[in-house]
């Protein structure tokens, strides 16, 4: 992000688009470029991540993220080592989220634009919270595909209205700065989970008790439902007024 807060200045893009004028070509705008001035990136940088909306969003990604990355780590060797499934079957079965997740990551983002970035991800960030919880109830093989079913609809829903909500209440001139934090925060909380899921399950006893599994399950309930309540701190933006 520093990188191209430096690098993308407004001379380097009317530069751009001069070399476009003379080639014949049309220019991706038809205004002048309102990136930000030579000097002004990492103030924009600092303003964009002041932004209570932005840095409450990039909060619930990274914590969304914890979620995402520790149902991949911990739903495998949950299903191997306590379900007793073989090693295929436990990777098989591990992600029949994604079958409702494809679905769900059109029709939330679709709601937002109606019904407001901010109260969709509330109620993403509720249900994926439930749905993480509810496996501690997946004790046989139809629950377990119910309950994947059901936290999958929003597994996959939530990554475009974090980009849009950082969009949506951005300056004019910082849309990427605001999408390159919301980035970071998805790499951060990504990095944590594994981290956090194996201590979880070496501290509930390793890989073969049940004990760690629920720990890490409720614990990713947990920052689903702290990501949600830092989502109550934010204001719905149109792009119009956001400034």
């Amino acid at each position: 992000m520093i990188f191209w807060a430096k690098y993308s200045t407004a001379d380097r893009i009317n530069t751009l688009y001069q070399h476009i004028d003379s080639q014949g070509l049309t220019r991706p705008a038809t205004q002048e470029s309102s990136h930000v001035a030579k000097g002004e990136g990492m103030k924009t940088f600092l303003r964009t991540l002041r932004n209570r909306n932005i840095s409450l969003t990039a909060g619930n990604t990274l914590l969304t993220q914890i979620v995402y990355m520790g149902i991949n780590v911990v739903l495998p060797p949950y299903l191997y080592h306590v379900s007793g499934l073989s090693l295929a079957a436990s990777a098989g079965l591990s992600i029949i989220f994604t079958l409702t997740g494809t679905l769900g990551q059109v029709i939330w983002p679709w709601l937002s634009d109606s019904f407001g970035r901010k109260r969709t991800l509330i109620v993403c960030g509720l249900w994926m919270s439930i749905g993480i919880a509810l496996f501690y109830f997946a004790t046989n093989m139809p629950r377990l595909i119910a309950i994947q079913l059901f936290f999958g609809l929003v597994a996959n829903a939530v990554w475009p209205i974090y980009y849009a909500m950082a969009s949506d209440s951005a300056e004019e001139r910082a849309t990427s700065t605001a999408n390159g934090i919301i980035t970071t925060a998805m790499f951060i909380g990504g990095g944590i989970s594994p981290l956090l899921m194996g201590w979880l399950i070496q501290f509930g006893g390793g890989w073969e008790n049940p004990a760690g599994y629920i720990y890490a399950f409720f614990t990713m309930a947990g920052c689903a439902l702290l990501g949600m309540l830092l989502q109550l701190m934010t204001t719905d933006k149109t792009p119009r007024k956001a400034h």
